[in-house]
């Protein structure tokens, strides 16, 4: 049957149908096609944008000892306890520590306004906090928990549970990274908290312990040394540590004399390509500039 006497039937029998039918596959095609606007068509234009993004490179050029600039100061909740900080947005999403005092929270950068948090039962010690697909994730100190939240309302979507003790947390876009305060880096499943992959973290052939709050940046991992000034920027692949990064003096003269109260809180804005940081209960956030050390 040629192409053009097939159409003029299927034509024909599509008009040939009575009004009913026609309204009704209309109708269908109609809910069709504003599901497809309303669901997957921002969906895809996020993707587009995501795919977009040019991180600008901070890292390279930093050598094996760096320092900072401070660019800018914004005010931060000194009854924060920081485990966790991410930047979305104009947006930083923290968790908050200790037992009996844990939350999580989420603030406008420039006036430190706090938008919403919710509170953690008192059994749990929050810690780590990653942004992964629209969801948060928390872990706890050593209640071997995390909680995996919706970003847009806190809304708890689920939990897995881990073996180990949670402290610092990120992401590489696909699995989260975690630290437990030795040397070695956990990539796990996202859903599931299964391990897919570990690494241990040297300098110059010696374990480096008691990394902390953990951040993706350029491909590279940065890690708070616990209870020290020190961030170290490490190889994702080898686990060596690539750069020494000293950020003595931004501890505020109110916490130098409180235990604990310590450099702790990385927060990359990869668009903008600025690079936060801040304590646990400090009234400041900083965004600074890496350098290289003279020293």
């Amino acid at each position: 049957m040629a192409y053009g006497t097939f159409f003029s039937l299927a034509s024909g029998k599509i008009l040939g149908m009575n009004a009913k039918i026609r309204n009704i596959l209309f109708a269908i095609i109609t809910v069709l096609v504003i599901a497809f606007l309303a669901f997957a068509l921002p969906r895809l234009l996020d993707r587009s944008k995501n795919k977009m993004i040019i991180e600008p490179d901070i890292l390279s050029g930093l050598g094996k000892k760096a320092s900072y600039e401070i660019v800018n100061m914004y005010p931060h909740d000194p009854n924060c306890y920081t485990q966790g900080l991410v930047y979305e947005d104009g947006l930083l999403y923290e968790s908050c520590g200790l037992y009996g005092e844990s939350r999580l929270r989420v603030a406008k950068l420039e006036e430190g306004e706090g938008l919403r948090e919710i509170s953690i039962h008192d059994k749990y010690f929050a810690e780590g906090l990653a942004l992964l697909d629209d969801q948060l994730t928390m872990l706890t100190w050593r209640e071997g928990t995390a909680f995996v939240y919706q970003k847009d309302n806190f809304e708890q979507i689920s939990t897995f549970n881990y073996s180990t003790e949670g402290w610092g947390l990120t992401t590489d876009g696909k699995a989260l990274i975690m630290s437990d305060g030795s040397n070695t880096l956990y990539w796990m499943d996202p859903k599931s908290g299964l391990v897919v992959n570990e690494l241990h973290v040297t300098l110059g052939g010696y374990p480096m312990s008691q990394l902390n709050e953990l951040e993706f940046v350029n491909g590279e991992i940065l890690a708070n040394v616990y209870l020290t000034d020190m961030v170290l920027r490490i190889d994702p692949i080898s686990g060596e540590v690539l750069t020494q990064i000293d950020l003595s003096g931004l501890m505020p003269e109110a916490n130098k004399a409180k235990l604990g109260e310590v450099l702790n809180g990385i927060a990359w804005d990869k668009e903008g390509g600025r690079l936060f940081v801040t304590g646990k209960n400090w009234d400041v956030l900083y965004e600074i500039k890496l350098v290289p050390s003279n020293s």
